[in-house]
């Protein structure tokens, strides 16, 4: 017991090595995605976003979700939420379960930051590993 609190003490202190791939800005956020973390389970799709603020916002300098998503209904619920105080998700930080642990389904509008996320997930999932990294490409350039 003692060895798994000292490896979970140990893994919540290193900073945060994701693979980020900027999705977009909007001039106070830029926005991005864990491509390498999605996840395809029974129906559903589990992914991180990032928001990195260049402005800070209310102490905090980004924030990481972690999303569970429906593809065929384009619905979405945020199943856990970390507030940083340094940019890239990384620092110490607010954790934060939306809802008390029972976030509801949203419909996110297809425009917004939420939307399109949601379609780029549920579309690399589709792809071929080899179109993967062609999307990749495409979103890096």
């Amino acid at each position: 017991m003692k060895k798994l609190i000292l490896i979970a003490l140990l893994v919540t202190s290193l900073p945060s090595y994701a693979d980020w791939t900027e999705i977009g800005s909007d001039g106070s956020v830029r926005y991005h995605i864990d491509f390498d973390k999605i996840r395809n389970v029974d129906g559903y799709v589990y992914y991180w976003t990032l928001g990195d603020f260049l402005k800070p916002m209310g102490g905090y300098l980004s924030y990481k979700h972690y999303y569970q998503g429906d593809c065929k209904l384009i619905q979405l619920k945020l199943l856990n939420a970390f507030y940083h105080k340094e940019p890239m998700g990384d620092g110490s930080g607010l954790q934060s379960s939306p809802e008390g642990g029972n976030a509801d389904w949203k419909f996110p509008p297809t425009e917004s930051v939420n939307g399109v996320n949601l379609q780029y997930v549920c579309l690399w999932v589709r792809l071929s590993p080899q179109r993967q990294g062609r999307l990749l490409e495409k979103l890096t350039n």
